[in-house]
């Protein structure tokens, strides 16, 4: 199994959460909320064709949030799934961070595959930065939108 976090339209209670648990796709475990360790901006941006998707700005490590999301275990399958998914390694790229668990009373670390955006042009950085992607406050994904191309 694959440790990764999760930080967009992936998580439990946005859009494109079905695919982590369609089990076709492979497997997926929940195993709890997490937080970068770093700080990153997390931008929702114009890609292609598509609006507001989310994005973790890698180059700019230190600027922005500490980016909330989640922690799941994937098998082979669903991480050759996700790579397809995110455009890997064409458009995003997988890293791996350090990860806060958000559980209990004392706080663990652990490292995490998360898709980011690297090689970006640094218009996107004047977008505003998110602690947590939310497709109910800054709008679904894919809707009109003037982000940044």
């Amino acid at each position: 199994m694959h440790r990764i976090f999760v930080y967009g339209t992936l998580k439990s209670t946005e859009i494109f959460n079905f695919h982590l648990i369609d089990v076709t796709n492979g497997k997926a475990t929940f195993v709890c909320k997490g937080t970068t360790c770093k700080k990153y901006p997390l931008v929702a941006f114009t890609f292609k064709q598509y609006k507001r998707v989310p994005g973790l700005l890698f180059d700019d490590e230190g600027v922005g949030n500490n980016v909330h999301g989640e922690i799941w275990d994937v098998d082979d399958q669903l991480l050759r799934w996700l790579d397809n998914f995110e455009s890997y390694p064409e458009h995003y790229d997988r890293q791996v961070l350090d990860i806060v668990r958000e559980e209990g009373a004392q706080a663990t670390v652990e490292q995490c595959m998360t898709y980011v955006r690297r090689g970006y042009s640094k218009d996107v950085l004047e977008l505003p930065y998110y602690t947590s992607y939310n497709s109910t406050e800054i709008g679904k994904p894919y809707e009109a939108t003037d982000c940044v191309e």
